[in-house]
């Protein structure tokens, strides 16, 4: 299987390798392992900056327009159009579409993996109106675009299988005609079995989780205490 999958995450081009600019750029590179080619579709950013996570070597990446940020909606809107004539072209080499929403792009790519008549997969790993919501408490016109966006891709979830990550939006989204609930995990299970071999530590005593992050409601940090 050929699988392309998106996120409106921003990369970075260094030395011919590509970067993602948050951990979960990981987990999507780790995909290649179980099919036969694997697509990460994102926004590439010409300026210098951090590289913290490199894609493997065997990951195709097709470098969308770069924007800055969703609250400039004229900038979101000219890299909409351009990416999605990328995109079409790009899917000429695919056989399934994961698509993690519900941004813009994620919402025009959907209609174009239809239109293509590629099997579709929407993904979701928050709570987006939610999110939006706590990021800009005071920008009123993004949080009803947060709620058009979710609503169309509840739509959507009708007719595509989903991926959702937590309870909470598997209720959300239980009415998708296949659904699947994950965690997900950034360690890699050789790592876990090294820990295994080498016996457990003794704890004594309190124990102390340290979190290093973000930590906001959607983001579900009374998981860390279960």
């Amino acid at each position: 299987m050929r699988l392309a999958a998106f996120t409106d995450y921003v990369y970075r081009s260094s030395d011919g390798v590509i970067y993602g600019e948050r951990a979960f750029a990981m987990f999507l590179g780790a995909l290649a392992a179980h099919v036969d080619e694997l697509t990460i579709v994102g926004r590439l950013d010409p300026s210098a900056g951090p590289c913290r996570y490199p894609l493997p070597e065997d990951v195709r990446f097709v470098s969308l327009p770069h924007y800055s940020s969703l609250s400039h909606p004229f900038a979101v809107l000219v890299s909409l159009i351009r990416s999605i004539a990328r995109f079409w072209r790009a899917l000429d080499d695919i056989d399934r579409v994961w698509l993690l929403g519900p941004y813009p792009h994620a919402v025009a790519f959907a209609l174009v993996a239809l239109l293509r008549r590629r099997r579709l997969v929407l993904g979701v790993r928050q709570d987006f109106p939610a999110y939006v919501r706590s990021r800009r408490p005071g920008r009123r016109w993004m949080h009803l675009a947060a709620d058009v966006l979710e609503g169309t891709w509840r739509l959507l979830a009708h007719i595509a299988p989903v991926v959702v990550v937590g309870q909470q939006l598997r209720r959300h989204y239980r009415h998708a005609p296949q659904l699947l609930e994950i965690a997900v995990s950034l360690v890699p299970s050789a790592e876990l079995e090294s820990a295994r071999q080498g016996g457990r530590p003794p704890y004594n005593g309190a124990l102390t989780v340290l979190s290093v992050g973000r930590i906001d409601h959607e983001k579900n940090p009374l998981l860390l205490a279960d």
